[in-house]
């Protein structure tokens, strides 16, 4: 969902930017965080979190509004489904009883988190998908498409919403480690084929397909949405064990942010300096780089409980 929420913000910046003079779009952007801020207010906190503070009650509401169980009828299902989860927060309070250390960020199981985190966001950032979101007019116009700049963004946005929605009906069907492969695998060979595109454009009149470009960005940021976009904050946080996930996330999401920074800054000169063929050929070397890490070391979460190792 967090990553459905993000799609639709980018459309309605891709919208709104091709209606709306520059200086309008912040103000009526800033409308939905204030908007989120007030309606999170008023949402309970976890039945998990709610557990580790011993508020029983307010757990088992909290636990009974979020899974939608507040009819008597549902009553004997959710007292069972919440005495699970009751049982299961217990168990782990109990084995991470010890205060987090050093150590606890150093085991055999923590360093392999970090080390997928790693790879995951290095993915992420240096196969270009998120880089293409913020420079989509410019590759448009580097790639000689013929198709309205404007139009072909805010296409690109339904797409990127349509898979996003797509990994969350599929995500606990086909698996994390699935959807993540199929992205990979996805992203590079669009990549690949979009760059070869692009260079043999120069060298021969492909102006009957210059509708290419448009179709292949809309492969490329499907497929990267139905994994390495769409579900790559799930499988961040569920490479790390429970006592470490808060901390070992956080580090994550910092490196992640770094990264972004960087990359944001060097697509572009890549662009200027390299060109649109050579930029995406970099994209979908980091990509298939990415998918041959998953293939052999990502581990499957599917059907894990978020307080379990």
């Amino acid at each position: 969902m967090v990553m459905l929420s993000v799609d639709l913000g980018i459309l309605a910046g891709y919208i709104l930017s091709t209606y709306l003079a520059y200086h309008v779009v912040p103000f009526l952007a800033i409308i939905l965080p204030v908007a989120y801020f007030i309606a999170n207010i008023m949402l309970p906190e976890t039945a998990p979190y709610l557990l580790k503070k011993s508020q029983l009650a307010a757990a088992e509401n909290s636990f009974r509004y979020y899974r939608n169980q507040r009819s008597a009828i549902c009553e004997q299902t959710s007292k069972v489904n919440f005495e699970e989860l009751r049982t299961a927060v217990l168990s782990q309070q109990t084995r991470n009883a010890t205060p987090l250390s050093y150590k606890d960020l150093t085991t055999k199981p923590a360093l392999k988190g970090f080390a997928a985190s790693i790879v995951l966001s290095l993915g992420y950032q240096f196969s270009g998908v998120f880089s293409f979101i913020n420079y989509m007019s410019d590759i448009f116009k580097a790639s000689g498409s013929v198709v309205d700049v404007n139009t072909a963004t805010i296409i690109i946005g339904l797409v990127q919403i349509v898979g996003v929605y797509t990994s969350t009906i599929l995500v606990d069907i086909v698996g994390r480690r699935v959807l993540m492969l199929i992205s990979t695998m996805g992203v590079g060979i669009g990549c690949i084929a979009f760059g070869c595109f692009t260079y043999l454009a120069k060298i021969y009149d492909l102006s009957d397909f210059n509708w290419l470009p448009l179709v292949l960005m809309i492969i490329i940021c499907y497929v990267a949405n139905i994994g390495l976009i769409g579900i790559f904050f799930l499988v961040l946080v569920e490479l790390f064990p429970v006592k470490i996930r808060s901390l070992a996330t956080s580090l994550s999401v910092i490196f992640l942010s770094l990264l972004v920074f960087g990359t944001l800054k060097l697509f572009p000169l890549m662009l200027h300096y390299w060109g649109i063929s050579f930029t995406m050929w970099f994209s979908a070397a980091s990509a298939l780089l990415t998918f041959f890490y998953f293939w052999l070391f990502l581990q499957e979460t599917k059907g894990k409980s978020m307080i379990e190792d």
